[in-house]
């Protein structure tokens, strides 16, 4: 083998490293980058945010499942506490969805909520129950599980202040 196709090699593994840790995160929401939760059994989880309309309407629809890792998540941020339901249109895997209060205690959680890959009718969309929350965070299917994610329990986010004043402006 030439030192060409050595250096030719490397190069290609290289960037295929650099482009693969893109792929795996283009659903982060790039306005607001992510940041890391701290789950029940302290295992971390690397969020990205929906906090303007479009982006909670969009949530993580589209998205194939091959570019989300199993350790992150997408957060729905709300101003403040109220029903909610949530809907799985255009959606291509399944997800765990977990409700929070205002202290990110976990109100409730509903595990490996169907995928629905096309748009309707409504009726035919899977929905979760409706729960009196303030957040919503989605991970893959099977996740809540293994992060320790059940009613009643709480996740950290060490660094909420700073995130709710840069949503709120």
């Amino acid at each position: 083998m030439t030192n060409l196709t050595k250096i030719t090699l490397l190069l290609q593994f290289f960037l295929s490293l650099y482009f693969q840790s893109f792929a795996n995160a283009q659903f982060v929401n790039k306005h607001w980058g992510k940041d890391a939760f701290i789950s029940p059994n302290g295992k971390k989880i690397d969020v990205s945010f929906a906090v303007g309309l479009k982006e909670k309407t969009k949530g993580l629809s589209g998205l194939d499942e091959s570019k989300m890792k199993d350790n992150e998540g997408l957060f729905f941020y709300y101003n403040t506490m109220g029903p909610m339901a949530f809907w799985m249109p255009n959606t291509h895997f399944n997800l765990d969805i977990i409700f929070l209060d205002k202290n990110l205690r976990i109100v409730a959680v509903e595990e490996n909520v169907k995928h629905f890959k096309e748009s309707g009718p409504p009726e035919a969309v899977p929905t979760t129950k409706e729960y009196f929350a303030q957040y919503v965070l989605e991970l893959k299917a099977g996740q809540a599980k293994k992060y320790g994610i059940w009613p009643g329990k709480y996740i950290k986010w060490e660094n909420k202040d700073k995130y709710i004043k840069r949503f709120s402006k």
